[in-house]
């Protein structure tokens, strides 16, 4: 039964996360594949607890080509470093589980059990592809199985049990790869082939409904990758591919948008093309101004998001504001970009290093498989965020960690066991008790703070029993930040509770230990309306000022009796002066 353990765990942590769905929050959506696959990955520490080596061999020596190995460990030290520094500072400790869910995956494709566990992980990813492919299509096209989702075009349907579009998209790369890989293996027989072919099917078409441009441009060059190792023989089989994706998309009527991309690159309109995301990118290069060494530490980029916005502003000359209902970025909308910001440019350059490392000897080895699945998520990693996502993290690590034993030069017993196997035993289990006590803190963190903005949204209604509603969501709040004290969406929404209930004081607290974590919009908004009912006019009106340039639709959430359209024309004014060395409004100092 232990030797069933770790392999349960891997296949569990790769499947869970595409059929595990909560709709209490939208944060909770993402939230739960987090808490899935860490009790999984726990699971897997585990069985890697109470392993054996069979026939009594020892443990072994794995020796990498030297470039990738030193590349790897400094990569790894610069990392570490920055998150020691984020930890002393504002890094919620909690954003980190998914870090070591990860580490567990990769782990186990670096072992002696990797290419039988990957093998088989590889089936169930195409298997969990297919089946959210399938849905994503019905729901498109057919619009049974909906969940409440934003977004008014028809792709905003196509969110299967993953939340968004563009979650399906990326969660749908590696599994097109995977079986698109097999379908061109000669090797299989007729009817593996076939089902290779249904499968790729199901996912090309939950792509083509997502409309993901990034997804299927990592698909496609995952595919031709794969058949530049054997053109002759794989070629015929790429371009039926080909007409097949382009078949996908004119069966779910998803073409419709490459025409108004192609339309705004002709207008120059380069920003509205790429969807806003050079304000992320924007951002990131300040940051990286900022703290070149050790980034923001890993996982901050939303906590120094909005500051490094504003001097990016200065920089450019313009407003740079995203069209949605959000102006907040959690990330640079790109892996090597958020990466570099958060832990410091040594350790980008060093990873950059090292991967072109790893390609180049999965190149030479001729190990296809696995350079066109990472090829896959490199391209995924230039305009999306595979890494925050757990359907896609988890997979990424385990492939990664294959590839990393694939390319090792020498793998030979140890000359002597390093730890007894009662030392290993009891280390690893207490590393299983850590990451499944942490997966389920943050979970059960999130679970509380989404009842308890329930309950205040519950509150604003007209009629509503207000006293009660506010206490149930100031009892849930309050729970919330103390398992999660650094996380700052609690502590705004416990800020409003106390404002609410005229509590000014309390109100004031709570909303500035989440404006010191984190600024958002919506966090200046409330300070400003607890400073303004406090009587504090000037230090209220200049919060609004900041609120509203930073997210201008706020202006509609004002107290009545403050000038909206006053203070939109006097941030006009500040808008044309940022071309002429301007800057954006300040945030006035913090409270001792």
């Amino acid at each position: 039964m232990t030797e069933l353990l770790a392999p349960v765990g891997v296949y569990l942590a790769l499947f869970l996360p595409y059929v595990v769905i909560s709709l209490v929050s939208p944060d909770a959506i993402r939230e739960s594949k987090v808490l899935v696959q860490g009790l999984a990955s726990a699971l897997v520490l585990i069985g890697l607890a109470f392993d054996t080596l069979p026939d009594g061999r020892r443990p072994e020596r794995v020796r990498l080509p030297r470039l990738l190995a030193v590349t790897t460990l400094g990569a790894a030290a610069f990392v570490a470093a920055s998150g020691i520094q984020g930890l002393l500072s504002w890094t919620d400790p909690l954003v980190l589980v998914p870090v070591g869910t990860a580490a567990v995956l990769f782990a186990v494709g670096a072992s002696r059990r990797g290419a039988a566990v990957g093998s088989r992980a590889f089936v169930v990813l195409a298997f969990a592809g297919a089946l959210s492919g399938l849905l994503a299509a019905l729901q498109r096209t057919a619009g049974i199985f909906l969940f409440p989702i934003e977004g008014a075009d028809a792709r905003y349907r196509a969110a299967a049990l993953l939340g968004s579009p563009g979650d399906v998209g990326a969660a749908l790369v590696l599994p097109a790869v995977i079986l698109a890989v097999g379908l061109m293996d000669a090797a299989r027989s007729r009817a593996s082939r076939a089902l290779h072919l249904a499968g790729l099917g199901l996912v090309l078409l939950g792509l083509a409904s997502a409309e993901a441009l990034t997804p299927l441009a990592a698909v496609v060059v995952g595919i031709v990758s794969f058949s530049a190792f054997d053109l002759r023989r794989r070629g015929p089989v790429l371009a039926g591919l080909a007409v097949a994706g382009l078949l996908a998309l004119l069966a779910v009527g998803a073409t419709a948008r490459f025409g108004r991309i192609a339309g705004l690159l002709r207008q120059k309109s380069i920003s509205m093309a790429v969807t806003e995301r050079d304000i992320g990118v924007r951002a990131s290069v300040e940051m990286l101004r900022a703290r070149p060494l050790l980034g923001e530490g890993p996982g901050n980029f939303s906590n120094a998001f909005i500051p490094a916005r504003l001097r990016a502003e200065q920089r450019v000359g313009r407003r740079l504001v995203h069209s949605s209902t959000s102006a907040h970025f959690e990330n640079a909308h790109n892996e090597w970009l958020t990466f570099a910001a958060e832990c410091g440019l040594p350790a980008a350059l060093l990873a950059t290093v090292a991967a072109g490392s790893l390609l180049l000897h999965l190149a030479r080895r001729r190990s296809d498989t696995l350079f066109s699945l990472l090829v896959s998520l490199a391209v995924l990693g230039l305009a999306s965020f595979p890494s925050r996502l757990a359907v896609v993290a988890g997979p990424g690590a385990l492939v990664l960690g294959l590839a990393f034993r694939s390319v090792a030069t020498e793998i030979s017993p140890a000359p002597t066991p390093r730890v007894t196997r009662r030392w290993k035993a009891i280390g690893l289990s207490a590393a299983t008790l850590l990451l499944a006590a942490l997966a389920a803190v943050r979970g059960l963190a999130v679970l509380r703070q989404a009842e308890g903005e329930a309950a205040l949204q519950a509150a604003a209604v007209p009629f509503a029993d207000r006293p009660y509603l506010l206490e149930l969501a100031r009892t849930a709040l309050r729970q919330s930040v103390s398992l999660r004290s650094r996380f700052a969406a609690a502590w705004l929404a416990l800020g409003s509770t106390y404002r609410l209930d005229r509590n000014l004081e309390a109100a004031h607290s709570a909303l500035e230990t989440s404006l010191a974590l984190e600024e958002r919009a919506e966090t200046d908004l409330n300070l400003g309306r607890v400073e303004y009912e406090a009587g504090n006019l000037e230090a209220a009106m200049a919060l609004f000022r900041r609120a509203v340039w930073i997210l201008p639709r706020l202006r509609l959430s004002l107290p009545p009796e403050v000038d909206g359209h006053a203070l939109e024309g006097d941030l006009k004014t500040v808008e044309a002066e940022l071309p002429r060395g301007g800057s954006p409004p300040p945030l006035r100092p913090l409270r001792p």
